[in-house]
């Protein structure tokens, strides 16, 4: 059985509710807050999904404004994750061998 954190099934629900159409590319996704009461679970689950969800090319946060639906896929994903696997250059600097990256590890932002 494949363990899977619970910031990867927020991602793949949100995900799932992009392809069957209940978030249609340029609709702006439900404040984060929401999210978080309609799926129970933690804001900050729903705030690594996000961060999930923007560097998988999938949604796109515009500060002050929401977050955006900008594609209903993400390229190169890893077929056992459902995720991209490509490393964003600025996370280089960070990663060593055998390292777990937590999207919220090293990313800040303003709320």
């Amino acid at each position: 059985m494949q363990n899977t954190r619970i910031y990867q099934n927020i991602f793949n629900k949100i995900q799932d509710d992009i392809k069957a159409g209940v978030y249609k590319i340029g609709s702006k996704l439900p404040p984060e807050r929401d999210l978080a009461l309609q799926l129970g679970v933690s804001l900050t689950s729903v705030r690594e999904a996000m961060i999930a969800l923007e560097v998988n090319g999938i949604v796109e946060v515009k500060l002050g404004s929401g977050v955006y639906v900008i594609n209903d896929h993400q390229d190169a994903a890893n077929p056992q994750t459902g995720f991209n696997t490509t490393v964003h250059p600025l996370l280089l600097p960070y990663l060593q061998e055998d390292a777990v990256i937590r999207p919220s590890k090293y990313w800040k932002r303003d709320c």
